[in-house]
């Protein structure tokens, strides 16, 4: 840590500055975001696309020195004034490495664009999408096999072809974003899930869930809103029409 702290260097950017170019090689800086926001854009050969909004605590550009691709794979604007703390690319790997932290952070960044692309999430900071990423894991399902699922987890379907038997014993095809298990705020209905190919989903613990929506309110409210747009009758914690007179 002391070695990291030493190399760092104070960068300050304008609004509308790029920070980082996308296809451009790393140049050997890691940076972490110290004040304003920033937005990461995807050129996909015809138009940008605004992937995340970054914000004070957020690192960039550190998955291109992990995955040792050299080249940064978007762009990285300056929304507002922003400060960073620009980290050597090899003082950071090793500070990676030795810290055992390459293999939680490879499956967090694997994990963590696929929850901001789920319509439940897509309304939510990066930190936040970060937070939760944290607490998941994968739950692959091979072909043919069956998944019983409790209420000690959320699950959260992400691939293949699968269908869900509801508590009630309707069937339906299990889709993108889906969730089954457990849910907060809503009623449980543990189900069984047939997979037709191999199928993975995402796992995350019911209490360590709960925690994150207490310690976070933006995450809390996005899912009691949700929850009330999708069905008023699962929830049960909606108040009444208060008469006036």
């Amino acid at each position: 840590m002391r070695s990291l702290l030493a190399e760092q260097e104070i960068y300050r950017y304008n609004t509308e500055d790029v920070i980082i170019v996308q296809d451009a090689s790393t140049r050997g800086y890691v940076y972490l975001i110290l004040t304003g926001y920033c937005d990461v854009m995807h050129y996909d050969g015809e138009k940008r696309h605004l992937t995340a909004s970054l914000q004070a605590g957020d690192v960039i550009g550190e998955m291109a020195i992990l995955t040792g691709s050299g080249v940064r794979n978007a762009s990285v604007v300056a929304r507002t004034p922003v400060t960073v703390c620009v980290f050597g690319e090899e003082t950071f790997r090793n500070f990676i490495r030795f810290s055992g932290l390459q293999e939680s952070l490879e499956k967090r960044w694997a994990i963590r664009p696929v929850i901001s692309s789920m319509s439940q999430y897509s309304m939510l900071s990066s930190t936040v999408c970060d937070k939760i990423s944290r607490i998941s894991d994968w739950q692959l399902v091979e072909d043919g096999s069956q998944l019983f699922l409790d209420d000690s987890h959320l699950y959260i379907f992400v691939e293949g072809s699968a269908s869900i038997i509801d508590s009630n014993g309707i069937n339906t095809n299990a889709e993108f974003g889906v969730e089954i298990g457990w849910r907060p705020y809503a009623q449980d209905y543990p189900v069984e899930l047939n997979a037709n190919t191999d199928c993975s989903l995402l796992k995350l613990d019911t209490k360590l869930y709960l925690e994150l929506l207490q310690s976070t309110p933006q995450l809390n409210y996005q899912t009691r809103k949700r929850l009330v747009q999708e069905s008023a009758e699962d929830v049960d914690w909606v108040l009444g029409q208060v008469d006036i007179y």
